[in-house]
C-alpha cells in the first residue's frame, strides 16, 4: 500500500515536471498589434534577454531618433565574418520594418575593413573605398576571433557594440539589440507578443 502510494507521487511529479517543461517551450516568434509581420528570432527571446547590456533606455532612444544606422566589424577573420553576416541578416530583416511601422525610415550602411599591414575598408559589395565617416548611430560587431571580450550589448556615445564570444553569442547579442530596439527588456513582454496571444 505504501509502494503504491509512492508510485503514484513519483508519477504525478514526473506528470508534473513534464507539464512545466512543455510551458518552457521557446520564444522565438513575436508579432504586435496592428502589424501583420511575424519576428523570428534564432534564439529563445528568453535567454537573449538576459545578454548582459548597458544603457538600454538610451540605445532604445538611439533608435527611435536616428535616421541612419552605419554597421561596422573587422572582416579579417573568415569565421567571424560568417556570424556577422548572420547578426547582419537578423539585425536588418527586422528593425526596417519595425521602423517602418512607426513611420520611421532608416538608411542603413554596412562597411567592414581587412588589417593587411594597413587598415583597407570595404563597403558591403566588397569594393574597396577611403575609411566611412559614420554618421547618425553605429555598430560595431565584434566576434571571437576579432576583439570580442564577452557576450553583450553596450553603449558608448552613440556607438553600440554587439559582440559575442562564440557563435551563439554572436546571435543571442544581435537578438538582444533588436529586442531592445523594439523596447522588449522582460520575457513576461515576450510571451504576450506571441502570435495568437
Amino acid at each position: 500500500m505504501k509502494r503504491d502510494a509512492l508510485l503514484v507521487t513519483a508519477i504525478a511529479a514526473v506528470v508534473l515536471v513534464a507539464g512545466c517543461v512543455q510551458s518552457d517551450k521557446p520564444i522565438t516568434e513575436i508579432a504586435f498589434e496592428g502589424q501583420s509581420r511575424v519576428y523570428t528570432f534564432a534564439n529563445d527571446i528568453r535567454q537573449s534577454i538576459l545578454v548582459k547590456a548597458t544603457d538600454e533606455k538610451n540605445i532604445h532612444g538611439l533608435f527611435q531618433s536616428q535616421d541612419r544606422l552605419s554597421i561596422v566589424f573587422d572582416g579579417t577573420d573568415p569565421t567571424d565574418n560568417g556570424l556577422f553576416r548572420i547578426a547582419l541578416f537578423d539585425i536588418s530583416s527586422k528593425l526596417p520594418f519595425y521602423l517602418a511601422s512607426q513611420g520611421r525610415d532608416v538608411a542603413i550602411d554596412v562597411y567592414y575593413f581587412v588589417q593587411d599591414g594597413g587598415k583597407q575598408w570595404y563597403n558591403f559589395q566588397n569594393e574597396p573605398i577611403e575609411e566611412p565617416q559614420l554618421a547618425g548611430l553605429t555598430l560595431r560587431l565584434k566576434g571571437p576571433a576579432t576583439g570580442a571580450s564577452e557576450t553583450s550589448v553596450m553603449l558608448e556615445n552613440t556607438t553600440v557594440t554587439v559582440q559575442g564570444t562564440s557563435r551563439t553569442g554572436i546571435s543571442m547579442a544581435a537578438d538582444k539589440l533588436v529586442l531592445i530596439a523594439f523596447g522588449i527588456d522582460s520575457a513576461a513582454q515576450a510571451e504576450k507578443l506571441q502570435p495568437g496571444q
